[in-house]
């Protein structure tokens, strides 16, 4: 978690880290319930309602590299890493957060 909030610090600093390339803003709209996106959009109007659209966006980056981090981790353990070199796993998830 520690490394995902390292890396991300350049977008949490200010109130909006992407403010013209996120997909809500401070007052967000649903989209209608037939589209494809209506989960994901109802899931960020309720975070932002929440806690705020600003806070809700870093929340959403930390977790990004967070859940990337964590995937390559389990990723190199069901590759059967973890026999032979053990810190392996770990080393995949933290080089997989910081590979541009």
């Amino acid at each position: 978690m520690g490394v995902s909030i390292v890396i991300a610090y350049p977008i949490l600093d200010g109130l909006y880290g992407l403010a013209l390339d996120m997909g809500w803003g401070p007052s967000t709209a649903l989209v209608p319930m037939a589209s494809n996106a209506f989960p994901l959009s109802k899931g960020v109007a309720s975070v932002s309602f929440v806690v705020g659209s600003s806070i809700a966006q870093k929340l959403i980056f930390i977790g990004i590299f967070f859940l990337t981090a964590l995937g390559a981790h389990r990723l190199a353990q069901l590759a059967h890493i973890l026999k032979v070199y053990p810190l392996a796993t770990y080393a995949a998830g933290l080089l997989y957060v910081c590979n541009p």
